[in-house]
């Protein structure tokens, strides 16, 4: 199973979206803020799942920070705000609305490590 790093500012939320993919048998870790998971071992994660809109560091600047660091991690952008097509949205590898259900969360957190190679 995947390692996932998990990036939410509403600890509801994150706590959640973590135990739907612990249930899964992914091991989760967790961060409130883009800036937090930046303190990660990033070397050990498999797939990001980030909310969209954070204070302290948004999924946008993450997103991008990891990029420049060369870490092209697989990513998957949720968010409960209508988005516009940004950039960074665009190149993700997928994007969930909130809310969503468990099996829309594992559907396309599948998917995307699907599509990663082994």
């Amino acid at each position: 199973m995947a390692h996932i790093l998990v990036v939410d500012d509403d600890l509801e939320i994150r706590r959640l979206v973590a135990r739907m993919l612990q249930i899964q048998g992914h091991k989760v870790v967790q961060a409130g803020n883009g800036a937090d998971a930046l303190d990660v071992n990033l070397s050990e994660i498999d797939l990001v799942v980030s909310d969209l809109c954070m204070p302290v560091m948004d999924g946008h600047a993450l997103f991008f920070e990891l990029r420049q660091r060369g870490l092209l991690l697989p990513f998957i952008f949720i968010s409960g705000h209508a988005t516009d097509n940004t950039e960074a949205v665009l190149a993700a590898d997928a994007f969930l609305p909130k809310p969503f259900t468990f099996a829309d969360l594992i559907k396309t957190v599948d998917g995307v490590l699907g599509r990663v190679p082994a």
